[in-house]
């Protein structure tokens, strides 16, 4: 495994040297970036876990990012016929007003039904509070296609549209979710790489206006560095600690690591917990899944929830399944996260997900291709959200996320196109 890991850095090194200032605006780094990541930590957090790395999941690994980055490949080579293309006039203060009562009623309903800041993984919303959600990934594309566009065009950064994506996070800051905030500083990081690359300059902040914007940048990220230690201190206090070394097999290295810590151990704990869980759960779905299969339900579970009993596309069986999958070989999830790979090979198989990665890549040449056709704004914040998936991967599949299928959704909303 640690092989396999210094093959990801490789290929991250190779990204840098060819790419330069476009490789923040590349999915495939951002891919092999928190790859790397769980990789590393699975390597290195000395937590053993029953179900360990096999050479079938390396291979596995192996052939469904190949055939991610062949799709992806074709999706960019492939002749297509070159329309023009008529781009709608976006109605801006329509679509934040939009996005603000979103903001707005998830709030009120949330407090209304879960109180302020309830640090628990799951929380109560009525209808009112899932309306608003489904609203409230507008910010997210309003906030990347307003500074993309003053950035690339003006070499300027919009302050209307740091104060949307602040807004965007906030409904993640009271449920105590911090994943929001990585989608902003990803989404923020692919546009500075693609109008680093466009503009060939780099940006230098000179002006006092520029530079109060700076500070006020770095205001957020601070804040938002210190609300990730809180909540992950909230999540993981003393008592989770002691769970999590009772319930895992942890080295005694990796606990005197842990002790050079000092007071930010829980830190270390809540990395290994968060990180370390993914490889091991996805090699126990690998071996051990094998139905049922949801057909692509299980990522879209806001629809399969709600269809009648007789067609068993609930998702809720795939939970019933896993438990029971539990007691069998006695192991324990605590996480719930087993990746793309593990949505996929219970909605299609092995051998499904592998071909499904492949039409993933080739949606992901289309975008690139079209960007470079077009050269339009709306393709820049599209391909932004692309690199934000890489990190949902890691998690889930980009379906299973409001956040992030409903910024797709809007997307097409927003910048729908007309073929003359």
């Amino acid at each position: 495994m640690t092989l396999f890991l210094l093959v990801f850095l490789i290929i991250i090194i190779f990204l840098i040297i060819k790419t330069n200032n476009r490789i923040f605006f590349n999915e495939i780094f951002w891919m092999f970036v928190f790859w790397g990541l769980i990789i590393g930590v699975y390597c290195f957090s000395g937590v053993k876990w029953k179900y360990s790395v096999s050479i079938d999941l390396i291979v596995y690994l192996m052939i469904a990012f190949f055939s991610f980055m062949i799709g992806r490949k074709y999706g960019y080579t492939k002749k297509v016929k070159v329309y023009y293309q008529e781009f709608s006039e976006i109605n801006q203060s329509l679509y934040c007003g939009l996005g603000i009562i979103g903001v707005i009623a998830f709030s009120i309903d949330y407090i209304r039904l879960n109180g302020l800041f309830a640090s628990k993984s799951g929380y109560d919303i009525s209808i009112i509070g899932s309306i608003g959600n489904l609203m409230i990934p507008i910010l997210l594309i309003l906030g990347l296609y307003m500074f993309a566009e003053s950035l690339i065009n003006n070499g300027k950064i919009n302050i209307k549209a740091i104060l949307l994506l602040i807004a965007y996070t906030i409904p993640c800051i009271l449920n105590s979710g911090r994943e929001s905030i990585a989608f902003i500083f990803i989404g923020i990081l692919a546009i500075y790489g693609y109008s680093a690359y466009f503009n060939k300059k780099t940006y230098r902040f000179v002006n006092l206006r520029k530079l109060l914007i700076k500070i006020l940048i770095a205001i957020f990220t601070i804040c938002a560095i210190w609300f990730i230690v809180h909540i992950s201190k909230e999540r993981f206090g003393d008592n989770e600690v002691s769970t999590f070394l009772n319930t895992h097999n942890v080295t005694w290295k990796a606990m005197k690591d842990a002790e050079a810590w000092g007071d930010f151990q829980f830190l270390y704990y809540n990395i290994s917990s968060y990180f370390s869980h993914q490889l091991s759960f996805l090699e126990f779905m690998l071996k051990e899944y094998h139905g049922p299969y949801m057909f692509g339900m299980y990522e879209l579970n806001i629809i399969s929830r709600r269809l009648p009993s007789f067609l068993e596309l609930d998702y809720n069986l795939v939970s019933q399944q896993l438990k029971h999958l539990y007691v069998l070989k006695g192991v324990s999830y605590s996480g719930d996260w087993f990746t793309i790979f593990g949505s996929l090979i219970v909605d299609f198989g092995r051998v499904g997900s592998i071909i499904v990665m492949f039409l993933c890549g080739y949606l992901c040449g289309r975008v690139k291709k079209n960007l470079s056709i077009y050269s339009d704004i709306s393709y820049v914040v599209l391909r932004a959200i692309i690199c934000i998936c890489m990190f949902s991967s890691i998690q889930l599949g980009p379906f299973y996320n409001i956040l992030i299928y409903g910024a797709f959704i809007w997307w097409f909303i927003i910048f729908r196109k007309k073929r003359l």
